[in-house]
C-alpha cells in the first residue's frame, strides 16, 4: 500500500476520533445540553464532514487507475497475452536500422531517428515502410500516423514501391532482428511468474511472423505457450483475428484473458477481441498518447502487472 493511502486512511480514522470525542464532550462535560439534541444537530454535521472526506478521497486520491486496478484484480485470470515490440521487448534500435538501411538501398535518403521510427510502428511491416516512404515525401506528420489504418490516405507513393521495400525489409530485418534488441526489465521474471502460476501466455504482434518465432526462442526460451506474428490470410490487429486465434488455441476464453501492450493498436485489439486490456509506459507511445488513445489503464512496471493475478 502506498505511503499516501495510508496517509489518508488516518485522517479518516482521525475525522472519526475527532467527532466521537466531541459528542462524548458535549454530552457528559456540559450537562445542561440534551443529550438528544446534541446528537439531533451533530450527526448531519459529521456524517457531511465524512462524506466529503470519502468524495474527495475517491476523486483526488483514489485515482481512476487504482480504482480499475482494483478491478481487475478481482478477476481470476488464466491466461495473458502480449504485444511484443514495445511491450515485452526493447525492438526500436534493430527496427530503426532495418528500415534506414532497406530505404537507403532503393535510392531514399533515410536517417530516422529513434523517436521518429517509434511512430512508424505498430500496424504492421507494410504500415512501417509506407509511413517512412511518405515521411521522405514530405508528408505531414500529423497524417503520416493513419497510414495503415481504414483512413489510410492518398500520399502519391506507388504500391509496387512499397512492395520493393517490404520484399527487401523483411527478410534483411528476420537476419538482423536482435542485435541490438533486448527484454524490458522485469519481463523474464514476470513471464516465468505467471506461468508457475499456472497461467498461460501468449505473444501477438504485426511484426513477420519469422522474426517472432526467433525473438521469443532466443531470448525468452519458448516460455510463452502460444507466439504468432503476422501471416497471410489472417487479419492482423486491431483485427480481433490474431488474439481469438491464441485464445483458441490455449483453450481460455476472453473472459478469462487479458491483453497488454502498448500502443493505440492495442487499446483498438483488445476492445475488438473482447478483452480486458493494460497499456504500458515504456513502449513506443508516451503515456499522454496512450490516455489520448483511451487506455483505461496504464501501468509503469511489471509488479503492477503481476499483480493482477
Amino acid at each position: 500500500m502506498k505511503i499516501w493511502r495510508i496517509i489518508f486512511i488516518a485522517l479518516g480514522i482521525l475525522i472519526e476520533l475527532m467527532s466521537l470525542g466531541l459528542l462524548i464532550y458535549l454530552i457528559m462535560i456540559v450537562p445542561k445540553i440534551d443529550p438528544v439534541a446534541v446528537l439531533f444537530f451533530c450527526v448531519p454535521f459529521i456524517t457531511f464532514a465524512e462524506g466529503t472526506f470519502v468524495i474527495y478521497f475517491s476523486k483526488h486520491v483514489l485515482k481512476p487507475k487504482e480504482i480499475e486496478m482494483d478491478t481487475l484484480a478481482q478477476k481470476q485470470y488464466q491466461a495473458a497475452i502480449f504485444d511484443m515490440d514495445g511491450t515485452i521487448l526493447d525492438t526500436l534500435e534493430d527496427l530503426k536500422d532495418a528500415l534506414n538501411y532497406s530505404l537507403a538501398e532503393f535510392g531514399y535518403h533515410a536517417d530516422f531517428t529513434s523517436q521518429e521510427t517509434r511512430m512508424f510502428f505498430g500496424s504492421g511491416a507494410r504500415a512501417a515502410v509506407a509511413r517512412a516512404l511518405a515521411a521522405c515525401s514530405g508528408a505531414p506528420a500529423e497524417l503520416i500516423g493513419s497510414i495503415g489504418t481504414k483512413n489510410e490516405p492518398a500520399f502519391g507513393i506507388p504500391e509496387e514501391t512499397i512492395s520493393d521495400v517490404l520484399a527487401f525489409y523483411k527478410p534483411w530485418y528476420a537476419e538482423h532482428c536482435d542485435i541490438k534488441t533486448c527484454p524490458y526489465p522485469g519481463i523474464i521474471d514476470l513471464v516465468k511468474s505467471l506461468s508457475a502460476a499456472g497461467i498461460k501466455t501468449a505473444v501477438v504482434s504485426n511484426k513477420p511472423n519469422p522474426a517472432v518465432q526467433a525473438l521469443c526462442r532466443d531470448y525468452f526460451l519458448d516460455l510463452f505457450n502460444y507466439a504468432a506474428g503476422e501471416t497471410d490470410g489472417v487479419h492482423r490487429k486491431p483485427a480481433p483475428d490474431m488474439v481469438l486465434n491464441a485464445i483458441e488455441a490455449m483453450g481460455v476464453s476472453s473472459d478469462n484473458a487479458i491483453y497488454i501492450g502498448d500502443s493505440e493498436v492495442d487499446i483498438q485489439t483488445a476492445a475488438n477481441a473482447g478483452l480486458d486490456c493494460i497499456c504500458v509506459d515504456w513502449g513506443f507511445r508516451t503515456r499522454d498518447q496512450l490516455a489520448h488513445a483511451g487506455a483505461k489503464m496504464i501501468v509503469s512496471s511489471c509488479e503492477e502487472i503481476r499483480a493482477l493475478f
